[in-house]
């Protein structure tokens, strides 16, 4: 595949905007995958970094985590290293997105009962069901303006872009979510965090969404998917930190759990990949056999969309799970932006897409700094 492709990212951290720059970039094919992941299988945390290092997975790549089929895409990973990092200036030139085309509610009614039948036969408890959606970039705007939204409120802890010239193509992530963060702590272990999502509702209906018995069995389903994920790492000591606390972004409100769990610091980072990804919350419960029901039901391949991104740095290694997240090729001035949520038997079709359309909204105005 493609190296040496030259690229830039602007990323969102600890209210500050990281500008990195002179990025040599690997694509890696599905032949060249399994070579470049044993590398990382074979990199400890411990082991420093000498440049700062961003790593995209693309969602289709957990197939080679969970033994299913792997879906034919061009490329299943993003592997950047970058030889500065500075903080950006700011801009306020933000995007503006015409809507060219999406799913209409009876397309999305059709996939989700697809879903049912599944739940239903007892193949899945639940799934998490995705659309993309496609637009038109005003062609004054260029690259330069993807990361204007990262100097905003609405930019999440993971928000990012990255482009690259040669391409004339960027991945652009207003994500929320976390996959996992790795911390060296006092006693010379480091605690494996992982943070995942589920619930969503507008920003006035905190109550509404905490007490929603719906709501609350996809929360402790999936809190238990990555407990035990985490499990598998630590050997049995993953715990569980925090349930149904409260996150604020654009327009709406989520909730999330905390699970977390320490590890040596000879761990390495593949190892962590193979138990976590692809995030539970972005697949569903048990995740093999809900991997296969997604490829079945959902026609287009997610990519970047509902992948991590793993970012290394002197200060540890953090991953992103890239919900609100999207794709710009500049070729052709067209974006592709996508948006999901979790089905379960308890789940109303009408409700669900009027939440997919909520969290695709929350993404456009952060890019646009419209109201959400």
């Amino acid at each position: 595949m493609r190296s040496n492709v030259n690229g830039e990212a602007y990323l969102r951290r600890d209210d500050l905007v990281h500008h990195l720059t002179g990025g040599v970039s690997r694509f890696i094919s599905r032949d060249e995958f399994p070579e470049w992941f044993s590398s990382l299988k074979n990199r400890p945390l411990n082991q420093p970094v000498k440049k700062p290092r961003l790593i995209h997975l693309l969602y289709e790549s957990g197939a080679f985590f969970l033994g299913n089929e792997v879906r034919e895409m061009p490329f299943y990973a993003v592997d950047t290293e970058f030889s500065s990092i500075n903080f950006a200036k700011y801009s306020d030139q933000y995007l503006n997105l015409v809507s060219r085309s999406g799913p209409s509610f009876e397309e999305y009614q059709a996939a989700f009962l697809k879903i049912q039948n599944h739940l239903h036969a007892g193949n899945a408890y639940q799934v998490n069901l995705t659309f993309p959606f496609n637009f038109s970039v005003d062609e004054k705007f260029s690259e330069s303006n993807t990361f204007s939204f990262l100097h905003s409120p609405k930019a999440g802890s993971f928000a990012q872009s990255i482009f690259w010239p040669e391409l004339n193509f960027s991945f652009i992530s207003n994500s929320p979510e976390t996959l996992f963060t790795s911390r060296l702590n006092r006693a010379g272990n480091w605690r494996i965090a992982s943070m995942p999502i589920k619930g969503t509702a507008k920003s006035d209906e905190w109550e509404k969404l905490s007490s929603s018995m719906k709501d609350q069995a996809e929360l402790l389903m999936i809190t238990d998917l990555v407990r035990n994920d985490l499990n598998r790492l630590s050997g049995g000591q993953a715990q569980v930190d925090a349930l149904k606390a409260r996150l604020d972004v654009p327009g709406l409100v989520h909730q999330y759990s905390e699970v977390s769990a320490e590890v040596a610091g000879t761990t390495s980072v593949g190892a962590i990949l193979e138990c976590l990804f692809p995030g539970g919350s972005i697949t569903g419960a048990p995740k093999k056999r809900v991997g296969q029901i997604i490829d079945e039901v959902e026609l287009e391949p997610r990519g970047f969309y509902c992948g991590s991104t793993l970012f290394w740095d002197g200060g540890g290694l953090s991953a992103s799970i890239n919900i609100r997240s999207g794709t710009i090729d500049w070729n052709t001035h067209q974006a592709k932006l996508h948006a999901g949520g979790g089905i379960t038997v308890l789940s109303d079709a009408q409700s669900e897409w009027q939440e997919l359309l909520g969290k695709l909204e929350s993404f456009k105005s952060a890019l646009t700094q419209a109201r959400p």
